[in-house]
């Protein structure tokens, strides 16, 4: 269940540092995609509790004002918003996460946070009322050297902890045909209704000759195909082709977007390079719908982050953009209020015999009466 304002502040409070919360939204960027940012410096707390609830408050409420900028209504509760989001949520919808992690040994990580992982769950696990499966949530990423990254980075005991799937690590399911060559993708994807793409800042060196970038939302989704069923490997010509414009990743998001509902940028913190550890906090996580947006966004954190870097570059991103009319790496950035801001829910029908008995008992007036019925009658 979403935490609420009085217990986002207890917590805070009793960790005894500094409390700075955003009370309204402020809007600024060139346009015209839409990022929503949550920013607490609570984010990268020592305190364990207060970092995990502050993660997940800001996630939590990026995707209730990005849901409800697009009509949503009511939004009682962070599933209300992750179904609007998603669309056509049953309890048999199968959904992958992609986690764009990055392993090369425990002394050298930098992922998306535990906590955001850990909020991305508990939030999908909210809807339909709280009882969507977690089983038919499917958290991946490649397993390059044959390493299992998403059970290396975060454990395998605690991913079974959250009740997701995350063990298999093999491709299969519909092929893809990306720059005129055939790639399968990972097995959670290739089956998935719906797929949420989560990445991490950093800067990222594409291929020798090719020039830098971030890692980003756009990049990263490259990481679910393969050339091969058994392991991850066989495309870095596919998608590293600077000669063609990018071909590999414009095809990718062709193919892939209208399952891709969520972009999720990881800047609770920053690292220079992708094969260097963290070692800047940014405090922030961002939310999109428009992966080159989100990349826009982060590129230019990484810029304030890291001043001159030259990895903040949006080739790819830029060459994705290009043949989808409504993305730009140009955005809109929407700060919102931590902790997620929600809507009453709707009166039940128990509610609106109780008003009754009450004003009979002259323990209500006629426009508390009228009122209520009036929003039971709009449901």
């Amino acid at each position: 269940m979403p935490a609420t304002r009085r217990t986002f502040l207890k917590l805070l409070a009793a960790s005894g540092a500094a409390i700075a919360l955003p009370g309204r939204r402020v809007i600024a960027g060139p346009g015209p995609g839409k990022v929503f940012v949550a920013h607490s410096t609570q984010m990268t707390s020592n305190d364990p509790t207060v970092k995990r609830t502050a993660i997940g408050a800001g996630l939590d409420s990026c995707l209730v004002e990005l849901a409800r900028s697009e009509g949503a209504a009511p939004i009682a509760r962070v599933g209300d918003a992750w179904e609007w989001l998603l669309g056509g949520v049953t309890p048999t919808t199968k959904i992958a996460v992609h986690v764009t992690a990055f392993f090369v040994s425990l002394d050298l990580l930098n992922s998306p946070q535990w906590e955001t992982i850990q909020a991305i769950v508990a939030g999908l696990k909210d809807m339909l009322a709280g009882s969507f499966p977690a089983g038919n949530i499917r958290v991946f990423d490649n397993n390059m050297s044959g390493i299992n990254r998403v059970n290396a980075v975060y454990g395998a005991s605690n991913l079974d902890g959250l009740g997701v799937a995350h063990d298999l690590n093999t491709y299969g399911g519909p092929t893809l045909t990306v720059n005129g060559t055939t790639l399968y993708q990972h097995v959670y994807m290739g089956d998935a209704d719906v797929i949420i793409n989560l990445a991490r800042l950093s800067g990222h060196q594409y291929e020798p000759g090719s020039g830098p970038g971030i890692t980003g939302c756009v990049k990263g989704l490259m990481g679910a195909t393969s050339a091969s069923q058994d392991s991850f490997g066989g495309i870095a010509n596919v998608f590293h082709d600077t000669s063609r414009h990018w071909q590999g990743h414009r095809d990718l998001w062709r193919l892939l977007r209208s399952r891709v509902k969520v972009n999720i940028m990881d800047m609770v913190r920053a690292s220079y390079h992708e094969r260097e550890a963290f070692s800047a906090d940014v405090n922030e996580i961002a939310v999109s719908r428009d992966p080159c947006a989100i990349d826009g966004y982060a590129a230019q954190k990484l810029l304030e982050t890291f001043p001159g870097t030259p990895y903040a570059g949006l080739s790819i991103p830029e060459a994705v953009a290009s043949e989808h009319s409504d993305w730009s790496t140009n955005f809109t950035r929407v700060e919102v209020p931590i902790p997620a801001v929600y809507d009453a829910p709707p009166p039940t029908r128990r509610q609106v015999e109780d008003i009754v008995r009450a004003h009979r008992a002259g323990a209500a007036t006629d426009a508390d009466v009228k009122a209520l019925i009036k929003k039971y009658r709009e449901q």
